[in-house]
């Protein structure tokens, strides 16, 4: 059994999967509506323990961004849809940034050319994406693979994406053993409106309900239940990984540390520095002391050097008046 470090779903999906997925070491996902590799994502724990599988995400500056985490597994950017003869959908996005908001979502057909789907509140544009179901997807990237869990987010059009797997007539292998599907209209405790049908769907086709985290709605294949059934709890001090509310915390808490730190060894620093200051401060002052009192020895040497120039100057004269003198008595005794 694994363990992951961490959690990094939105709203703890990735632990009520890990719980009933801890024993399979390498197993395979559908995540619908990936998003980014680790912000919110349900997958990210089972693919740093080796999972693989495929990721489906149709804005491409999101994807851009997955795919170049998610080097290892199957990345398409393309919208999923009930339909195989559709080749292209339109999708409304959201927002002048598009990886800041994850509500970006299909346009029903008969909103697909209408101007007032944008209010003057919202910045919204239309964009055309690649489509595909789910069933060509599996069958082309996943054809011998079991599959564990499906996950699917998609704003609203869970449903469609339902019978695009056409669930009744899949191989045993590609049945997921678990799907998960958003169940509220987004930011609302409300029910989708195809909740209700998604649930139809997969209750007709051998899956049984397991779980509501208020957010998400869980169906396993009706031969797990028994066993998956006790797992479903709410996150409790029973669970290992972290969620990420509490790692962010500590996270948070980490930095926090780090930065008390970092300010401590600054200001050890700033001790240090203001010795050295103090030091050199003190040895100017000593230096400035001593060119001073070197100044004044000079001044009393330059005073010493004018005296001896004077009494030089007096004594080549006496010396000179000296010669007159000498001079004058030999030719006085010569006489």
């Amino acid at each position: 059994m694994w363990t992951p470090p961490r959690l990094y779903s939105q709203n703890f999906e990735d632990l009520y999967l890990y719980r009933l997925f801890s024993g399979v070491d390498k197993g395979f996902y559908i995540d619908a509506g990936a998003w980014l590799p680790r912000t919110d994502s349900v997958t990210a724990i089972f693919y740093d323990q080796g999972w693989r599988g495929i990721n489906i995400e149709p804005i491409k500056e999101i994807f851009d961004i997955l795919s170049s985490e998610r080097v290892d597994d199957v990345n398409l950017c393309l919208a999923v849809v009930d339909d195989p003869n559709l080749q292209t959908v339109p999708i409304m996005v959201v927002g002048d940034d598009p990886t800041a908001s994850g509500h970006h979502h299909l346009l029903p057909k008969e909103q697909a050319d209408s101007a007032s789907l944008y209010d003057r509140h919202t910045i919204a544009t239309k964009r055309d994406v690649p489509a595909s179901t789910l069933r060509e997807i599996v069958e082309k990237y996943a054809p011998s693979q079991q599959i564990n869990f499906l996950k699917l987010d998609v704003e609203g059009f869970e449903h469609k994406a339902l019978l695009g797997l056409d669930i009744k007539s899949l191989s045993p292998h590609h049945r997921p053993q678990v799907i998960l599907l958003e169940a509220t209209i987004p930011n609302t405790r409300l029910s989708a409106p195809p909740r209700h049908q998604c649930r139809d769907h997969l209750l007709s086709n051998s899956y049984k309900h397991l779980f509501c985290d208020g957010l998400n709605d869980y169906y396993c294949d009706e031969s797990l239940y028994i066993d998956f059934a006790p797992l479903m709890l709410p996150p409790n001090l029973f669970d290992k990984p972290w969620a990420y509310s509490c790692f962010e915390i500590y996270e948070n808490l980490a930095k926090g540390q780090e930065a008390q730190k970092a300010v401590e060894s600054l200001s050890s620093l700033n001790n240090q520095l203001t010795l050295q200051i103090n030091e050199l401060q003190h040895e100017l002052e000593n230096k400035s002391a001593a060119l001073a009192e070197s100044e004044v020895a000079l001044g009393r040497v330059d005073e010493l050097q004018h005296e001896l120039e004077n009494k030089s100057a007096a004594l080549a004269e006496s010396e000179a008046t000296l010669r007159q003198v000498s001079s004058r008595l030999r030719k006085f005794v010569q006489q």
